[in-house]
């Protein structure tokens, strides 16, 4: 069968076990039970140090049928390296089941780790060739509201030689338990709230704005990747836009609220589920290279290119823009004022919890440009996903729109 051919069909797939609600990380013993007794904790210092690592460590040990090892040295941005090292200092245990503690970068390196531990291949030999199928099952509990890692295929890492950041895709990567907690969400800081909570925004609109599933050449059954927006992921993407327009200023504002951080919890779920289908875009392309330049975390530099790329994508994406604006709160006007509005609706939002507008605010300038545009083109699997057709010109004009928050004629002095 020619699998080149351009399809109308589309795939959604997610963890298998999803448990949502205060408190519900309460159930780690019993999530484990049902996949192994040899329990391996994957998360950080910080979470340590905060106090979220103890009471989990506690209800394992106190279930009195586990064997715990606790690895806290999980890193903000983990790479090749930082996996090879985990896994190395791991393998003796010998775990059955691996759970993830943390934010994007923690249960990424669960769902490596949980696979490492199965193959003799370096993570580093992945990217050109293929993810191993095998994987030991993952639990994953996340304590920012941003990345969505706990409902994707899909992990990110460094590449440390190319300083750059590699998406590896793997059904194996999928949780086998998700259990998200928003008490665990309460200890996250302000400004990895307002950078998380933006990462989130960008995961729901790149989907909700990424290239039909119609119109994208149709992938063998058995291959991981993006396929599209589709009616699911539509659906999805909206609903986590709406719950963060309503609540991202509040999480941020006062991190002891609740409501909003549940609420937030639920979005970056959503928003999660969406682009693990639909996919993300050029954001995400030229994020890569725009990180690996200024060592800014990920959810900061999405945040700035985002009114850029949405600028951008006007032209073929008027109606999905009228419907993020009116998700977002914007009620007044025509429906192609409120189109047109979006952008500087995005720029207000991430100014109003603490971030910067443009790439100059970040540290880049003008004769970084043409290098990042010509890196993030050849990220072709988020390049061809994008709605408006792209090459490196179109990636520098993007770019340039973004260093000062404005396209020419009207940016920021």
């Amino acid at each position: 069968m020619d699998t080149g051919q351009v399809g109308s069909w589309w795939r959604f797939s997610t963890a298998s076990s999803i448990t949502f609600g205060e408190h519900t990380s309460r159930f780690l013993p019993d999530a484990c039970r049902g996949l192994g007794n040899r329990v391996l904790l994957l998360t950080d210092q910080n979470l340590a140090a905060a106090g979220v690592v103890g009471p989990l460590e506690s209800l394992l040990r106190d279930a009195g049928d586990f064997e715990l090892l606790i690895y806290d040295k999980g890193e903000t941005e983990i790479g090749f390296a930082g996996a090879e090292r985990c896994a190395a200092a791991v393998r003796e245990f010998a775990p059955s089941v691996v759970v993830g503690l943390g934010g994007g970068s923690n249960l990424d390196l669960a769902k490596v780790v949980a696979t490492r531990l199965l193959t003799n291949r370096r993570v580093d030999s992945w990217v050109a060739g293929g993810v191993p199928g095998a994987a030991l099952p993952v639990i994953a509990l996340p304590t920012t509201a941003g990345t969505g890692s706990e409902v994707t295929s899909l992990a990110v890492l460094t590449d440390e030689r190319h300083q750059t950041k590699v998406g590896l895709a793997s059904r194996g990567f999928l949780p086998s338990v998700v259990l998200v907690d928003p008490v665990l969400t309460l200890s996250c800081p302000q400004q990895v709230t307002a950078h998380s909570g933006m990462d989130a925004l960008t995961h729901a609109i790149e989907a909700y704005m990424a290239r039909e599933y119609h119109k994208r050449v149709t992938p063998p059954f058995t291959a991981e990747g993006f396929v599209g927006k589709n009616p699911v992921s539509d659906a999805l993407a909206l609903s986590a836009i709406s719950l963060i327009g309503g609540n991202l200023r509040r999480a941020v504002a006062n991190g002891g609220d609740f409501v909003a951080r549940e609420a937030m919890a639920l979005a970056s779920l959503l928003a999660g589920m969406a682009f693990s289908s639909a996919g993300t875009a050029i954001v995400h392309a030229l994020q890569y290279p725009v990180g690996a330049r200024t060592k800014t975390p990920h959810g900061l530099g999405n945040a700035i290119l985002l009114p850029a790329v949405v600028r951008y994508n006007l032209p073929v994406r008027q109606c999905e823009a009228t419907a993020v604006a009116r998700a977002l709160g914007f009620t007044a006007g025509e429906d192609i004022e409120a189109a047109k509005t979006l952008p500087s609706l995005l720029s207000q939002l991430a100014s109003s919890i603490g971030i910067t507008p443009g790439l100059d605010s970040i540290g880049v300038v003008e004769a970084d440009l043409p290098e990042m545009a010509v890196a993030a083109a050849r990220i072709t699997r988020l390049t061809d996903n994008n709605p408006r057709p792209v090459d490196a010109d179109a990636l520098l004009e993007v770019l340039h729109d973004a260093l000062h928050d404005g396209p020419l004629g009207s940016r920021r002095v």
